[in-house]
């Protein structure tokens, strides 16, 4: 291979392709494959010989080491960037902690609402690897901070959360949406005691079908999941759902109930979450992560990969800041003038779903009104049942609406009940009290003002003109620029993780060995068979030669071996 060869297959290979789909590159480029002077096994020992030289540069460091250094050295050009770790007794690399400054920013805006997961194998030593991610305004998941740990203890999210808190300067999240993770939700309340804690909808629908077995009970659940009810209603419905089906001797339901402020619509009313349900947002993350990321990847590789995912991720960003900047949005509603007027501040992809909003108003009611001292209720219903009634309260002094559905406060997007009463006043713009900045197209303005005015787009490069945006923010920058950067101290790779939450699959395979397909029995398989053994000792399924007669009836080639 001479230098371009190489070449070509290095930056092949740091863009997460394959050795033999690199290969397979080189006959399109030569003109067919035996005019290619080399072959995988000569890549492979070309990629060897480079991985040695590099670890004759520096001998003594570990692939942990080697990735603390790398991000460490992403602070040269990210003033911001904060990064931890810890070791465990045996100096092995226990917790890994970082957040670059970008992401710290769009925490600043965005870091009302914080969903938190694990995922698993996306590296050699099958840590654990836990995205803090939330919602941009364009109502896209943006990641907040990142981390590896060798193990999924109270103890361990603890840490972790209280680095997350460090890191984005002290702000903690209005409210945080988890699996419901037993250590997660220990951690949270422990860190964050004030921050309303969602349980993912999805996990909780699974779990009561394993635990229930009753698939009738599973409508009711998701009305009382769903459903904004007042909390007497919630309280009717649940209770006749739970003596219809027989349960109240279900401890799993009886549990169910007293976590219900942590799943319940009717109880979290109120409280922003952004339209979050479940961490669906989490594991469509994971899985565009992985796309990048290989399991067979080091601690380095991983981290080097996943800064490409991130990249990627925030290109797409700028692309969505460029379509809600440039072009007009044409009109679908009749309600032409309300839809122009949200078409202004809002980012397309929050638009579309007001939108949506404004499709279906023509199914609300206003049935009237009353006037006080204080301000106007408008009472409104649905088209055509009207089995419910909704108050609508405008205070013309500082006009400001609110509804009995709570939904605004709720989900950051005026809903049916809103809208149906700015048409009946004949609103011809959407009030600002509507729309919350961080939907707006204008949400990263304040921030993105701090750079120069020939800065084309926002990366890491960027953040080395940091110094007026920190006026502008209220930043302080961690000293050096990095946290808890590698010391004097050895610092040993992590040991392979094991999950302790095996799979029903996993389970049944450890409850039930492998039996042998002759005789039924554990302990052996079909060639080790002490049938089949014995069978050969006493010369029973010898081939004879010259012999060309086969039986079909048995195994052993002869119809009296088996009565």
């Amino acid at each position: 291979m001479n230098d371009s060869d190489i070449l070509h297959m290095n930056n092949m290979s740091q863009a997460g392709v394959s050795t033999p789909h690199i290969h397979s590159t080189f006959p399109n480029q030569t003109g067919g494959f035996q005019k290619v002077r080399f072959s995988k096994e000569n890549m492979y020992n070309v990629q060897g010989r480079q991985r040695r030289k590099k670890k004759k540069d520096e001998p003594k460091k570990s692939d942990a080491e080697f990735a603390i250094s790398y991000i460490r050295g992403m602070g040269s050009k990210d003033p911001l960037l904060y990064c931890q770790h810890i070791a465990n007794e045996d100096g092995n690399l226990d917790s890994l902690f970082w957040s670059d400054g970008i992401s710290q920013l769009n925490y600043q805006i965005f870091g009302d609402v914080v969903a938190f997961d694990a995922t698993y194998g996306k590296n050699r030593y099958k840590c654990p690897f836990v995205v803090f991610c939330g919602v941009n305004h364009h109502n896209k998941s943006t990641i907040f901070a990142t981390a590896l740990v060798s193990n999924e203890k109270i103890e361990t999210y603890v840490w972790l959360l209280e680095r997350f808190l460090e890191a984005m300067k002290g702000k903690a999240p209005l409210s945080i949406i988890t699996d419901g993770d037993k250590a997660m939700k220990a951690a949270i309340k422990q860190v964050y005691p004030n921050a309303h804690h969602r349980l993912c909808a999805w996990h909780l629908l699974d779990n009561a079908r394993k635990r229930v077995h009753i698939p009738a009970f599973m409508n009711p659940l998701r009305r009382c999941m769903f459903t904004e009810f007042d909390v007497s209603e919630f309280e009717d419905l649940w209770t006749a759902t739970v003596a219809k089906f027989g349960l109240e001797e279900n401890v799993w339901v009886q549990e169910l109930y007293e976590r219900r402020m942590m799943w319940s619509a009717a109880h979290m009313r109120g409280r922003f979450f952004a339209g979050f349900r479940t961490t669906s947002r989490c594991e469509a993350l994971h899985s565009q992560i992985g796309k990048f990321v290989k399991k067979r990847y080091n601690l380095t590789e991983f981290v080097q990969h996943f800064h490409r995912c991130l990249n990627y991720l925030r290109y797409k960003e700028i692309e969505s800041d460029f379509n809600s900047s440039y072009g007009e949005i044409v009109p679908k509603t009749k309600v032409r003038e309300l839809e122009k007027s949200a078409a202004a501040p809002f980012t397309k992809g929050v638009f579309y779903k007001f939108r949506m909003v404004l499709e279906r108003v023509g199914t609300m009611i206003v049935l009237g009104f009353e006037e006080n001292m204080t301000c106007t209720n408008y009472i409104v219903t649905n088209y055509p049942a009207k089995d419910k009634t909704w108050h609508v309260s405008y205070h013309e002094s500082t006009v400001q609406f609110t509804c009995s559905c709570y939904k605004m406060e709720t989900h950051g997007l005026p809903y049916d009940h809103l809208v149906a009463v700015l048409l009946y006043m004949g609103f011809r713009e959407l009030p600002k009290c509507l729309v919350l900045d961080r939907w707006t197209k204008s949400a990263k303005h304040g921030i993105r003002a701090a750079f120069s005015d020939d800065t084309l787009y926002w990366d890491s490069h960027n953040l080395c003109q940091y110094s007026s945006m920190v006026d502008h923010c209220h930043y302080m920058s961690p000293p050096n620029g990095v946290v808890g950067g590698v010391g004097s101290v050895r610092l040993g790779n992590p040991s392979p993780a094991v999950r302790e939450d095996l799979t029903r699959a996993s389970k049944m395979r450890a409850r039930r060995p492998n039996r042998c397909s002759r005789c039924k029995v554990a302990g052996h398989n079909k060639k080790s068979c002490p049938q089949a053994m014995s069978g050969v000792r006493d010369g029973v399924g010898t081939s004879h030669a010259g012999s060309s007669t086969q039986h079909p009836a048995n195994d052993f080639g002869s119809s009296d071996a088996v009565t």
